[in-house]
């Protein structure tokens, strides 16, 4: 039975409380942000108040974990340095400016900010309940299935009134890191060793509202956010799941996987194969038109590097005839032809500082749920870009700021 006065006895710390704050007003903020995107609203100072707070709320958890010696900081260093090179050369070698690439709600160093402090913030919240598991059984469940809630939210008011949505790559990229967040508070907050029915419910509750939320977003013509979670589901699964195998979780974890076929085949697969860019497949097509268009402009990669091949050029694609956005959908060729061999080098420096201190830490910890999954979601980040984006990508500065932060110290 669910002990209620060990609940009442806790006294929770001020980084503990400030980490989930922090959460709560990133959630809420991301999920404003998708809203306004979706309908083209007009966004006021008061929609990017979230923003201002979470990242204040952050800066002062991220001293904590400075005190509490949780931050890498080699990694963090040479993005510094990759940024102030990225800055000299948008303000110098293009029209484009720096403050927007790098500060804005698209910026590289908001997210790799927001990644580092949403790392921290589930770090503060373990260092006061990892002492005691089994008082907050039912407590993270219940935070995140709140969480959760605005996510439900976006998914029924899209559904219900759907429009044409001209900033849907804003929406998947926001989508993704939302999703991530979510994934990495649950991996790392809930108590698998509990057999508790309520949390074995919320995890699957908490992935359908996912799948949904994926759907509608698919049906704005994304289809990076389906290529994300179709890899990101299972390996969730596998984390929150499989985890810790018995009858009841593997009958359960079958109920679902029948469930999601279910709506899929009843629900998503006629909308998927009508509506979106999938709808070529439903007519014999193979080949998707995105993934068409970025395979053509490989050909113009040997022009645009030629521009500047050891600083780069922020401008490269214009430079070299190709025509304003028609910059490589590959995260090391985009490096290589926008900030040259220097910024290809520093990045990828940095990249290896991480994954070998997050493997490191695998190897030296077994099985880790939070280090598994984050490092299992870094690689599909890096895979993802590595496909079809453009080095700017949100989603994979998160990763790299999420993965600068040591996540077995509260364990």
């Amino acid at each position: 039975m669910y002990d209620l006065t060990k609940f009442k006895s806790y006294k929770i710390s001020t980084y503990s409380l400030l980490g989930i704050i922090f959460l709560s007003i990133l959630v809420l903020q991301i999920s404003r942000s998708i809203y306004i995107d979706i309908y083209s609203i007009v966004g006021t100072r008061l929609d990017l108040l979230g923003y201002l707070l979470s990242m204040m709320i952050g800066l002062m958890l991220f001293f904590w974990g400075i005190k509490k010696n949780i931050v890498r900081l080699f990694p963090v260093v040479l993005f510094l340095i990759f940024i102030i090179l990225l800055a000299l050369n948008v303000e110098t070698k293009s029209e484009y400016s720096f403050k927007s690439i790098l500060f804005s709600r698209f910026g590289l160093l908001t997210w790799f900010l927001y990644g580092i402090f949403t790392a921290i913030s589930i770090a503060a919240i373990k260092s006061k309940f990892a002492s005691r598991p089994g008082s907050i059984t039912r407590t993270i469940p219940t935070l995140i299935l709140i969480l959760t809630l605005p996510v439900a939210w976006l998914t029924y008011t899209y559904l219900d009134e759907r429009v044409f949505t001209i900033s849907y790559q804003a929406v998947s990229n926001s989508a993704t890191i939302l999703i991530l967040l979510l994934i990495f508070t649950f991996s790392s907050l809930i108590n698998l060793e509990s057999k508790d029915r309520f949390l074995n419910l919320s995890i699957y509750f908490f992935l359908l509202i996912c799948t949904c939320f994926v759907y509608a977003i698919s049906l704005m013509q994304s289809t990076s956010i389906i290529a994300f979670w179709l890899v990101a589901l299972p390996l969730t699964l596998a984390t929150l799941i499989l985890n810790k195998i018995s009858i009841s979780r593997l009958l359960s974890f079958f109920i679902f996987i029948l469930l999601v076929l279910f709506l899929t085949v009843n629900l998503f697969l006629d909308g998927l194969l009508s509506d979106t860019r999938f709808s070529s497949l439903a007519e014999g097509d193979w080949v998707l038109s995105s993934v068409q268009t970025r395979y053509e402009l490989l050909q113009s990669f040997s022009s645009q590097f030629n521009v500047a091949p050891i600083l780069g050029n922020y401008s490269a694609e214009i430079i070299a005839g190709s025509g304003e956005g028609k910059f490589m959908h590959s995260l090391p060729l985009s490096l290589l032809t926008h900030t040259g061999l220097i910024g290809f080098g520093l990045f990828f420096v940095m990249l290896f500082s991480v994954v070998k201190s997050e493997y490191s830490a695998i190897e030296s910890n077994g099985d880790s749920r939070e280090t598994v999954i984050g490092f299992r979601m870094l690689l599909l980040i890096l895979f993802l870009s590595t496909s079809y984006t453009f080095f700017t990508w949100i989603p994979l500065w998160f990763m790299l700021g999420f993965s600068s932060i040591k996540k077995n110290k509260f364990s």
